[in-house]
């Protein structure tokens, strides 16, 4: 069996396409979160799940295009493309997290959508071992929100499937790929070690 390649050529300028794309919509998931308000209806926060994890999905990308001379991961899971970064990547997003997450509030909200026709168990209260106190536990906490937002319903094998709302430690996320892409593009890390 062939192994199947993991990252693909691109041209290196189209980091700046990438990076537009994921600015849309990080603002499109914004006027959705402004939108809906307090009254959080499950299908207003799947789709700001959606928006956002192709957001951060595409930042991670425009880094990878604009950094490894057009060379870019396949994949949606963020937590895999994350762990393809070089220290000091990590570290400015870890930094710039960290200086906005102080201002989120907890506890996250936490959506459990019944998956069986047949009347399902109470949802369990605990076992949602979600950490958002970090870049590197947030991403993680996230890596796969676009497709669990997205195909919620195509693999069903609980009762239930919980969907978290971590809205402003989502935001915090983005804005941390936001201003390290743009500081990679500055040259701040020049010099730094891959």
């Amino acid at each position: 069996m062939a192994k199947q390649n993991k990252t693909i050529q691109l041209n290196q300028g189209l980091h700046q396409l990438a990076i537009a794309q994921a600015r849309s919509l990080a603002n499109q998931a914004d006027d959705a979160k402004m939108k809906m308000g307090e009254n959080h209806q499950l299908h207003d926060v799947l789709t700001f799940l959606v928006l956002t994890g192709l957001s951060m999905e595409l930042y991670f990308k425009a880094i990878m295009l604009a950094g490894r001379g057009g060379e870019v991961s396949k994949g949606h899971e963020l937590s895999k493309l994350y762990n393809e970064f070089p220290d000091f990547l990590k570290t400015s997003l870890n930094q710039i997290y960290a200086k906005d997450v102080k201002a989120i509030s907890l506890p996250i909200k936490v959506i459990a959508i019944a998956q069986r026709a047949e009347k399902p168990n109470t949802p369990e209260q605990n076992g949602l071992s979600k950490n958002f106190e970090s870049f590197d536990s947030a991403i993680d906490s996230v890596s796969n929100s676009f497709t669990r937002a997205r195909y919620f319903f195509e693999e069903v094998s609980h009762d239930y499937t919980y969907i978290e709302f971590p809205a402003g430690q989502i935001s915090a996320l983005i804005l941390a790929l936001d201003q390290t892409y743009d500081r990679y593009l500055q040259g701040y890390f020049v010099g730094s070690q891959a």
